[in-house]
């Protein structure tokens, strides 16, 4: 039978374990592929993974991290793709230049935070493609795993040729949180849910509370679109909610606030993805 104290860290064990993987699709940590193909890259060469939205807990991602191996500094890009299956193909959801890392030496996670948070949808797949930049980009081993993570495949191009490659995956982590709400002026939007592409968006203002001579007249904001069409967006008075249906693009549909009869907060982004 287990003391009190060994059942005590046997809990808060458990719970430390289940709290990182909900914040993080991982499979960096499991041991590297042996007689794998051989992954070390220098300039114009891209290794990555292809990855299931479903393995995310949040609906932005934030850091996407690698184990790796050398003793060069590296500089590389690096490309998200978004698709109904891995692919390499069509413009990035997300492109970050000149990206510095240190050498990892022996072996040791390399970890890219984004420079802004990419919002991902449970049903896409999406490919994450570094490429050691031509000049100056030095050269790193990518360590991969044998096909430990089944939703999704190493990718590897060197000299102008490869490919995705079942057999193998990248060991990997992403690091996701759910932020998908803004505001402004005291009024707050969130997705209440999306089917497809549209979109139910609640808008709170019961903390617009700013000081006005004629609070009839400042009850309420307006919005505009720059992808998609507002189907039913009711004016939100002063103090209460309203639910919005918006009828977006698949990704990239963008909420503008272009004016509040009140304080102004024109240019105010808030992107349905």
């Amino acid at each position: 039978m287990r003391n009190p104290i060994q059942s005590f860290l046997f809990v808060a064990l458990m719970l430390c374990s289940s709290i990182q993987l909900s914040a993080q699709c991982s499979n960096i940590n499991g041991p590297s592929a042996q007689g794998a193909p051989n992954t070390q890259v220098f300039g114009n060469d891209s290794f990555g993974q292809s990855i299931q939205g479903s393995c995310f807990s949040g609906n932005q991602i934030t850091k996407f991290s690698f184990w790796s191996q050398g003793n060069s500094p590296t500089k590389m890009s690096l490309k998200i793709y978004e698709g109904s299956s891995q692919t390499v193909s069509g413009t990035p959801i997300h492109t970050q230049n000149d990206i510095s890392l240190p050498p990892a030496n022996f072996g040791g996670k390399l970890t890219i935070d984004l420079a802004s948070p990419v919002a991902v949808q449970s049903s896409k797949t999406y490919t994450f493609v570094l490429t050691i930049n031509s000049s100056g980009g030095g050269n790193l081993i990518a360590h991969v795993s044998d096909n430990k993570y089944s939703g999704g495949s190493l990718y590897l191009k060197k000299g102008g040729s490869g490919g995705f490659n079942s057999a193998y995956d990248l060991r990997f982590e992403v690091e996701s949180e759910n932020a998908q709400e803004a505001g402004c002026g005291g009024i707050e939007l969130s997705i209440v849910s999306s089917s497809g592409n549209e979109f139910q968006v609640k808008v709170d203002a019961s903390n617009y509370n700013h000081q006005v001579t004629n609070p009839a007249a400042y009850a309420y904001q307006t919005i505009a679109l720059e992808n998609g069409t507002c189907t039913s967006c009711p004016n939100v008075p002063k103090g209460g909610t309203k639910t919005w249906t918006i009828q977006g693009q698949a990704s990239g549909t963008k909420l503008v606030y272009t004016k509040f009869t009140g304080p102004t907060c024109k240019g105010t982004t808030f992107t349905l993805n």
